[in-house]
């Protein structure tokens, strides 16, 4: 394989660029963080814009369904090894994939330099239909042993403004809750009404059992009273959304969940589990962006979730974990080791 030269980036400036770049808000300049190398300034001339002041400050969580990491003592040619995350600010996906030409490309000896490869505008999106837009950037690795090929992918929100406002607006779930209890009284009497917190909890827990639980994945009924609190009466005021996340109703009087591969190997390679996977993690960033007082007086159980910072995930995928620095005491010199 010949050697690809010009202007990249070394992997620890990439994995910043990576957290750095926001495809829903990019800066007036036209410049892109990740495929353009930055200009040498002059003082006296003005410096263009690089990030957006409005950019978000991402903090990725890793989606471990997604997910494949490298072994520490082999790579297989051709099987690509990825990240998979989400933001809990904004909810943007974002996906950092490597793939080795052959197996005996030696690891953790350097450190990756990655140049910019042609993109491919008719890559597909098997989530177009959804309405998610995808945005897919290449680079391989310019060292004369190496040439592994890295992939960045971005997906945005699945779930829309709209759809955040009906799930999470404290006076829409309270104008809901209010008009099912009306229909009858008697029959809610003693229940509470639902804090958004508790719907945006009860939505993920019927995709997450839909996902992984076979014994749990039962039909909802249209008289289920914490449903209907949530939802409304017969989960009408929802059904958009619902008929969104695959969720069907017929004339039996219930709501049926998704019904994705229960068999599906993990990472998940099916376009309705990631999907559904990726809807799920959404939902578990906003009820991490819920006020402290809510997740108080209606606490939700996440603990079985487990939630990390995906910054060491693309470190250990992009084969930094085990490169480091040093700094000599008395010449103040940096030198690159590996262990």
């Amino acid at each position: 394989m010949s050697v690809i030269q010009g202007p990249g980036k070394t992997t620890p400036r990439f994995i910043q660029d990576v957290l750095s770049y926001d495809p829903v808000n990019l800066p007036r300049s036209g410049f892109n963080i990740l495929t353009h190398i930055p200009p040498v300034y002059n003082d006296q001339e003005p410096y263009p814009e690089l990030i957006s002041s409005q950019c978000c400050p991402h903090v990725y969580i890793t989606k471990p369904n997604q997910t494949k990491l490298l072994p520490d003592d082999r790579q297989i040619p051709g099987v690509p090894y990825k990240v998979s995350s989400v933001c809990t600010i904004c909810r943007l996906h974002l996906e950092l994939g490597i793939t080795y030409p052959r197996s005996n490309i030696p690891r953790h000896t350097h450190i990756h330099h990655l140049v910019p490869l042609p993109s491919n505008s008719k890559e597909s999106n098997p989530f177009e239909a959804k309405g998610q837009g995808l945005e897919t950037y290449r680079f391989r690795c310019s060292y004369s042993t190496c040439a592994v090929q890295v992939s960045v992918k971005f997906l945005s929100p699945l779930i829309t403004p709209k759809w955040v406002k009906l799930l999470t607006d404290p006076e829409l779930v309270q104008q809901r809750a209010e008009e099912v209890i009306k229909t009858s009284p008697e029959r809610y009497e003693g229940l509470g009404l639902p804090l958004p917190i508790a719907v945006l909890n009860n939505l993920r827990t019927y995709i997450e059992h839909s996902l992984q639980d076979k014994q749990r994945t039962r039909s909802i009924a249209f008289a289920n009273k914490r449903f209907n609190l949530c939802f409304g009466l017969q989960g009408e005021p929802c059904k958009e959304l619902l008929e969104f996340l695959e969720f069907t109703s017929q004339d039996d009087a219930f709501w049926h969940p998704p019904r994705p591969s229960k068999s599906a190997t993990l990472p998940y390679d099916t376009p309705l589990n990631i999907f559904l996977d990726n809807a799920a993690y959404e939902l578990l960033a906003l009820i991490n962006q819920r006020p402290k007082l809510e997740a108080e007086s209606q606490p939700v159980d996440i603990h079985n979730i487990n939630i990390v910072n995906s910054v060491p995930h693309f470190e250990r995928l992009l084969d930094l974990i085990k490169c480091w620095y040093l700094v000599d005491p008395v010449l103040g010199r940096t030198e690159l080791t590996f262990g």
